[in-house]
C-alpha cells in the first residue's frame, strides 16, 4: 500500500553526533519514545497502547519465556482500564461509574 511504502522510505536522522539512515516509521517511533521519556503523558500512553497491541496480536515465539503471573496481571489490568467502555445490558453504566469512583478515592 501507499502508506507502507511511504513509511518504509529511508531518511537521514542525527543521533548525537552520528547520522544514520532509518525508515520513516522507525524515525517516528524514535520521536515518540523520546517524547515519552521527556514526560509527555500522551506520548507515553500511546506508546504503551502500541506495546500492548503488539503483545496481544503478535504470535509468541517459541524461545520466549511466557509472562510471569504478575506481569500477566499488570497487562490485563492495563487493558481493562484502557479498553473502550462498552454499554452495559439495559443501557446503564452505573456499575462502571461506581467502580471508577471507588478507585479514585
Amino acid at each position: 500500500t501507499d502508506l507502507a511504502e511511504e513509511l518504509a522510505e529511508k531518511i537521514r536522522v542525527r543521533e548525537g553526533v552520528r547520522e544514520r539512515s532509518v525508515s520513516k516509521q522507525r524515525a517516528m517511533l524514535k520521536a515518540l519514545v523520546a517524547k515519552a521519556l521527556k514526560g509527555d503523558t500522551r506520548a507515553a500512553h500511546l506508546l504503551i497502547g502500541l506495546v500492548a497491541a503488539q503483545v496481544v496480536t503478535a504470535p509468541a515465539a517459541q524461545d520466549e519465556a511466557p509472562l510471569s503471573e504478575s506481569d500477566q496481571l499488570i497487562l490485563e489490568d492495563f487493558l481493562r482500564r484502557n479498553a473502550p467502555a462498552a454499554p452495559m445490558p439495559g443501557g446503564s453504566n452505573e456499575d462502571q461509574t461506581e467502580d471508577t469512583e471507588a478507585r479514585d478515592d
